[in-house]
């Protein structure tokens, strides 16, 4: 798909999981992460912002395939590069 598709369902042989869910061994936020809920314009109302440069997140799992869908907000001037990270890469 190309950059900026919505996805409002997970496509076939995926399956969709937030932070907060037990699935993924371990979520470790590094930085000035705020959690927000009630957003029902997000995946289970929730998600996770920061606007801080050098923060991030790190995922402790077992997988063959990862998919990461971020947002960016260029009106606030936020967002911009991110960069991913596998096995200590």
């Amino acid at each position: 798909m190309p950059v900026g598709t919505q996805y409002l369902t997970p496509e076939s042989g995926w399956a969709r999981y937030n932070a907060q869910t037990s699935t993924i061994n371990q979520v470790r936020l590094n930085g000035t992460w705020t959690y927000v809920t009630g957003d029902t314009n997000w995946y289970n109302n929730d998600y996770y912002k920061t606007s801080t440069v050098g923060d991030f997140i790190e995922f402790v799992m077992n997988s063959d395939r990862l998919r990461i869908l971020i947002s960016t907000d260029n009106i606030a001037n936020q967002g911009g590069t991110w960069k991913v990270t596998i096995d200590n890469g």
